[in-house]
């Protein structure tokens, strides 16, 4: 059975848990919702295609320059990217702050 590749997408940011949202290129863009959930940290998955749009009032990014496909590798054997997310994550979080993951499309 095929899948729709489309059946999965992200439209706007989904709430993983208090302070970590995961959503696509729109949520980064979207600056009530910033404001509103207190997201002053961003790991930008696609840097590529989507600016880091928040930077100028004060929202930390952690960019990578993946593109948002089946196929793109975002794990290395040194776990250093985790451990990079990870740490990056915890600050806001320990912080009563709140983080975005984002991709073009809410897959990487």
């Amino acid at each position: 059975m095929a899948v729709d590749p489309g059946a999965f997408e992200i439209l706007g940011a989904v709430k993983v848990k208090d302070g970590l949202f995961i959503g696509d290129e729109l949520a980064a863009q979207d600056l009530e919702f910033v404001v509103a959930n207190k997201v002053t940290h961003i790991i930008n998955c696609c840097g590529r295609q989507a600016p880091n749009h928040w930077e100028p009032i004060g929202v930390v990014y952690l960019t990578y320059y993946w593109v948002d496909n089946d196929t793109q590798v975002i794990l290395d054997t040194r776990d250093v990217v985790a451990n990079e997310i990870f740490g990056f994550i915890e600050e806001a979080i320990t912080n009563s702050e709140s983080v975005l993951v984002h991709s073009q499309r809410g897959q990487s």
